[in-house]
């Protein structure tokens, strides 16, 4: 039996090495915490397996040698840094239980190191049982919690691991209860089968780690494609990408910008500030502030035009679409944005303003104004006002006109007229200004007989 638990004394041993190895400078370069301390504890299980006396200790009585004391050492640095492991591998986020189940297992080992004689029961031996079965069950309960966020893949072969740990555990207890009937049987004068775990942890987890790493690099290696195609793109695009940072300086700006503003590269521009290099002289000092208004979340300005000057001095329009970049900790550290050339639509609006409006005044006037026979003239101040006398002439609106004598007031009131929906009624023309002021009632709106001396008849 003795060589049966030497034989697993180095299996184990070999093992740990090399799981424990991989996982150690995986941790160191990466920086990760769940696989370096895995990677340490791998080492100090080997350690303990080879230090002499060498494999598992079957055999000791107090006062304990030299040799068990620092070969202990290993092994209970292994449990003190277990739960450390199940806490970042489940990622639970409470440091106190680890904590404590640490300063159970180094608290066994210190009573351990001052035990002289040898006792039924052992304080070493209880405290690092408490400590062992609270690493059981912590490990089960995270094991679980994480299982129900619906990480089932990562997390089975690690229950399937803890779940032999707790098994072997609880035989330790049986055979501690059972005075060492367990030991007896396999011919063991001490049974402590908890370590036995270790051959399957190393390899159940370190396979398991491992094989996470590898998928990892894989995707990192997708990224990193996918990433570059995206760089080339963002270079290339006809399109301005432009990045700035919380003052305004520009820390990133695409090639067709840089080709765009009259540049050759990057290094001309970057930590310079972009409403001072590119905004018309008249707009920076408003940009600045309405980008300040942006950063700190006063005013947001997902889209935005303007118009700025290149190098050569050459104004162009771009139509822009912002967002804010943020830090890992979510602080706003600057605007990105995304713009768009428009100088030549803008352009061509302008144009097709001036010759609508060009248009209405030389063209407008309709077919049935231009055949009038009263009003004769082809001059744009004619065509406008004869225009204009069209768009008054469909409403029921008091109309005024007013000119100097002999400028054709009456001839505009016939055609205002004519083309009304009153004209099927007669027009009355009065001349105002020939009449008496006592008289311009009754001439506009007559009397009825008797309504004074003279009144001897009525007048409509």
């Amino acid at each position: 039996m003795e060589q049966l638990y030497n034989a697993l004394a180095y299996l184990t041993a070999g093992v740990s090495l090399s799981m424990g190895s991989i996982s150690f400078f995986i941790g160191l370069q990466r920086r990760n915490k769940t696989d370096l301390i895995f990677g340490i504890m791998g080492l100090c299980l080997f350690a303990f397996l080879l230090l002499p006396p060498t494999g598992f200790i079957l055999f000791d009585h107090a006062p304990y040698s030299v040799e068990i004391v620092v070969k202990r050492v290993f092994i209970y640095a292994y449990y003190a840094l277990f739960p450390w492991f199940i806490k970042f591998y489940t990622e639970k986020e409470n440091n106190k239980i680890p904590l404590v189940i640490s300063l159970f297992v180094v608290t066994g080992y210190g009573i351990m190191f001052f035990t002289t004689v040898d006792r039924p029961w052992q304080f070493w031996s209880m405290a690092a049982e408490l400590a062992f079965g609270a690493i059981a069950l912590y490990g089960i309960i995270s094991g679980i919690s994480k299982y129900r966020t619906n990480e089932k893949v990562k997390v089975k072969w690690f229950m399937v691991a803890i779940g032999l740990y707790g098994f072997l555990f609880l035989l330790m207890v049986i055979n501690q209860l059972t005075k060492g009937f367990i030991s007896q049987i396999m011919g063991m004068e001490m049974f402590f089968p908890i370590h036995f775990h270790s051959l399957l942890l190393m390899l159940i987890i370190g396979l398991r780690m491992v094989a996470d790493v590898l998928e990892k690099y894989q995707l990192e290696k997708l990224v990193k494609a996918r990433d570059k195609r995206w760089q080339s793109f963002m270079h290339h695009a006809p399109v301005f990408v432009l990045e700035v940072d919380r003052q305004g300086n520009i820390t990133y700006i695409n090639t067709y910008a840089i080709e765009q503003l009259g540049y050759k590269d990057s290094g001309e521009m970057l930590d310079k500030n972009w409403f001072e290099m590119f905004s018309l002289a008249p707009d920076v000092i408003s940009a600045k502030r309405l980008f300040d208004k942006l950063i700190r979340k006063e005013k947001m300005i997902p889209f935005l035009k303007n118009t700025i000057c290149t190098k050569k001095g050459k104004e162009i329009t771009v139509d822009w679409v912002n967002y804010l970049s943020y830090s890992d900790d979510g602080q706003v550290v600057g605007v990105m944005s995304v713009g768009r050339d428009v100088t030549e639509g803008v352009s061509a609006q302008r144009l097709i303003s001036q010759l609508r409006l060009e248009l209405e005044m030389e063209h407008i006037v309709h077919d049935k104004i231009l055949g009038s026979t009263e009003i004769i003239g082809s001059s744009k101040a004619m065509a406008y006002t004869i225009q204009k006398a069209n768009q008054v002439a469909t409403t029921s609106a008091p109309v005024l006109l007013e000119g100097e004598t002999g400028v054709g007031k009456e001839l505009f009131a016939e055609l205002v007229y004519k083309l009304s929906s009153r004209n099927s009624v007669p027009m009355i023309k009065v001349n105002c200004g020939a009449l008496p002021k006592d008289l311009i009632e009754d001439e506009l709106f007559g009397h009825d007989k008797g309504a004074f001396t003279t009144a001897i008849q009525s007048r409509k």
